[in-house]
């Protein structure tokens, strides 16, 4: 069984950008999740831990969830490429997936490059997230059915301290899902940027 590691700079990243392919093929991959920063930094996010607990536990896989700071990864740059290295070690992944590499927002950014430098031999699959990947041009898609796209929006529903935010709504989530999908003649798809492939 092939191994996929997963990152996340936040909690909900992966979730939101590929929580469809995850329920997907989770019987047929073995997935491991480290998310980089619990982002208690925030009032809003006073439950995101136990949030995040309950989405991993939806999804059914292994998942560890480290405690970089919030909106600072840049200068953590060191901190992040030595988790990974370790995680590379014990987990050896045959797949990873992270932000694409257009991503704006600065942690998600962060991780995208040390992913790069990190798994040099490896294949890299970048996921687009709506409001902080503009320019996202994707060149693999994961087809979704209906049952597959209802079980993600209630695991994105399990992340109630952020419900609020625009980007939460299932308009904005199904939007990216229904456009991917039409890309490709189906209804639904989640859409990954290849960054390296290694066959």
């Amino acid at each position: 069984m092939k191994k996929v590691l997963l990152f996340g700079s936040h909690p909900d990243d992966i979730e939101i950008g590929m929580g469809g392919t995850i329920l997907r093929y989770k019987d047929e991959y073995e997935f491991f999740y480290l998310c980089f920063s619990k982002c208690q930094d925030l009032e809003r996010n006073a439950n995101l831990m136990d949030e995040y607990q309950r989405a991993v536990d939806y999804l059914g896989i292994e998942a560890e969830i480290l405690d970089i700071p919030n909106r600072r990864f840049p200068e953590k740059a060191f901190a992040i490429r030595e988790a990974m290295e370790k995680k590379k070690k014990s987990f050896d992944p045959d797949i990873v997936f992270c932000p694409a590499s257009c991503d704006i927002h600065q942690d998600h950014n962060a991780l995208y490059e040390e992913t790069y430098r990190v798994f040099r031999n490896r294949t890299i699959l970048g996921y687009g997230v709506l409001r902080s990947s503009p320019e996202f041009k994707p060149s693999l898609y994961v087809t979704l059915d209906e049952d597959i796209v209802k079980r993600k929006m209630e695991l994105i529903d399990l992340y109630k301290s952020q419900a609020g935010r625009y980007y939460m709504t299932h308009d904005a989530l199904l939007s990216p899902l229904s456009y991917h999908g039409f890309q490709v003649g189906k209804r639904y798809a989640e859409a990954f940027e290849i960054i390296r492939m290694v066959v």
